[in-house]
């Protein structure tokens, strides 16, 4: 996420003074999501012949959008998780093209995002709330996640969500590292990184080295598809390398200028995503 410039400043000299507050604060920074303004694709006008989505929550209470095309009530699932301040609604040129190849998408606003209660966010709190999906609608033939979604996929999977095939798209091989990066960024003090730590740890209840997707997927003998554009500037790409290469059978996609959140709309993306569902 991008800072201020004066935050570095405030945290670095903070975390000397009184460190392990410090590490707390950023700990309920790192887990506490604001809004991202909508991409100009998710706005648009319905186009002729496009379904809309439908507006649900689980029994959880978490909210959620699903789109089911007109004939198809009895097509199989794909659920769908967005990423860190992400909606439901990025998924909708997705759920065109599947809708077009007979599935029916669900797609679940995270913990702490837009109408759902709460007010943290997590990779494993995403994967909760998939593994909700499923206990609310049955195993799904697909998961699809973005960014910090894609991480809670292989968790999820670990968990006991019975995918038929999953696909990630712009996600971190390590949030660990991602979590180094941003005490980087804050310019903490090594005691405040380990009460950051801490605090993350005991959120997802084991040391997130271990929760890592590229240490998970290794495990996993559900068919993937990595996803990735090489100038994403949120996620580096050597993430993509990392997670493809760790993943059994993994496919791949890479693409050039779509950034972070675009490759969830550009027709190859879209297409190659919805080819490899049907086909999985």
């Amino acid at each position: 996420m991008a800072l201020p410039w004066w935050v570095p400043r405030v945290f670095g000299v903070a975390s000397r003074l009184a460190p392990t507050a410090t590490g707390r604060l950023a700990a309920f920074a790192m887990l506490t999501p604001r809004q991202n303004p909508p991409q100009p694709w998710e706005v648009v006008p319905l186009l002729a012949g496009e379904v809309a989505p439908v507006p649900c929550r689980l029994a959880n209470g978490l909210a959620a959008l699903h789109w089911t095309a007109p004939g198809a009530a009895d097509g199989p699932w794909v659920f769908a998780h967005h990423g860190w301040e992400g909606r439901p609604s990025q998924f909708r040129p997705l759920a065109g093209a599947l809708l077009a190849r007979g599935f029916r998408v669900l797609a679940v606003e995270g913990p702490g995002h837009g109408r759902s209660p709460g007010r943290k966010a997590s990779p494993w709190l995403f994967a909760q709330a998939l593994l909700a999906a499923q206990a609310d609608y049955g195993a799904p033939a697909a998961v699809i996640g973005h960014s910090m979604g894609g991480c809670a996929v292989p968790l999820a999977l670990a968990r006991g969500l019975r995918a038929g095939c999953a696909v990630t798209l712009g996600a971190p091989a390590a949030m660990s590292e991602i979590v180094g990066s941003f005490a980087g960024a804050l310019r903490l003090t090594p005691r405040s990184r380990q009460e950051l730590q801490r605090q993350l740890d005991r959120h997802g209840g084991q040391p997130m080295q271990e929760l890592d997707p590229e240490r998970l997927v290794a495990g996993l003998a559900v068919p993937g598809l990595v996803v990735h554009c090489r100038d994403d500037s949120i996620v580096h790409f050597t993430h993509a390398e990392r997670l493809a290469a760790a993943w059994p059978g993994a496919q791949t996609c890479w693409v050039d200028g779509l950034g972070h959140r675009n490759v969830l709309c550009a027709p190859r993306v879209v297409n190659q995503v919805a080819d490899f569902i049907q086909g999985g």
